[in-house]
């Protein structure tokens, strides 16, 4: 059996938000949208500047929430925020102070650091972008 190819993510927008857990997106059925798909909105944050040439790379993407379809139409899905989950290997919820997650630090030049700016702005409005998981 050939193993499937890579699942193609989907780009749309908010175009109605109805309620602090609940947002309409225009992407459908017709857009291979199915219900309990995984969405993440995606809010724009500092530009990244090539030093070398001064051109504009782009703004760093930072996931200010993460939504589930759970009403698909043909040209619009309601999607809604997640419920929270315990693992199966515990009773702890990952944001515990129980549950810790290490990282593994690279070899920089310390000076060379420059921590990009948080993203003030987190609410979600018409016209953010939205895209699957």
């Amino acid at each position: 059996m050939a193993a499937a190819g890579p699942q193609i993510k989907k780009t749309g927008k908010i175009v109605r938000i109805i309620s602090k857990d609940e947002v309409i997106v225009n992407l459908g059925s017709k857009d291979s949208i199915y219900q309990g798909q995984g969405f993440e909105i995606i809010k724009q944050g500092e530009h990244i500047i090539d030093p070398e040439n001064g051109l504009d790379l782009g703004g760093f993407p930072f996931t200010v929430a993460t939504l589930n379809a759970y009403f698909v139409e043909e040209s619009f899905s309601v999607l809604r925020t997640q419920a929270k989950a315990f693992t199966p290997f515990n009773n702890f919820p990952g944001t515990s102070p129980l549950v810790s997650v290490e990282f593994t630090h690279i070899n920089v030049d310390e000076d060379s650091i420059e921590p990009l700016i948080e993203l003030n702005d987190t609410k979600i409005v018409v016209g953010d972008i939205v895209k699957t998981i």
